[in-house]
């Protein structure tokens, strides 16, 4: 994703995807992988606002060393993930070497915190009990 075209027409296709599930159904990503990219904050954004706004789930999150992935960012996904609802939410966030301070670690900690869906069960291991 490096330009802010390839990010809309993602947006784009998991738009089309999720309108087409039924009722009750919701489109899974297993292993959404950004890492390692140098998309603006409005890119960003953009993917996340598609993924809430939508029966979306991201199991696992990896956006290690993303330079623009700062505070700003972290707070969009703290965003998301305060409002995620159980069935959507995600197992992994993968967040390691990214330009986020403590502005944006204590957002999404909040946002984990205050969200009850937090912990979920993890559907790939569920004799693992609720992911932590």
């Amino acid at each position: 994703l490096r330009t802010a075209g390839e990010v809309e027409r993602l947006c784009d296709q998991l738009r089309t995807k999720a309108d087409r599930l039924k009722w009750g159904e919701k489109l899974i990503i297993e292993d959404f992988d950004v890492s390692e990219t140098r998309m603006p904050a409005a890119s960003w954004k953009a993917i996340l606002s598609t993924i809430s706004s939508n029966r979306i789930q991201v199991e696992m999150l990896r956006a290690f060393r993303c330079p623009t992935l700062d505070d700003e960012v972290a707070v969009a996904i703290a965003d998301w993930l305060s409002k995620v609802p159980q069935d959507l939410c995600p197992f992994e966030l993968h967040l390691s070497h990214c330009a986020i301070e403590t502005k944006g670690y204590e957002a999404i900690i909040k946002a984990l915190k205050s969200n009850k869906a937090f912990p979920a069960p993890n559907r790939r291991r569920p004799l693992d009990g609720l992911s932590p």
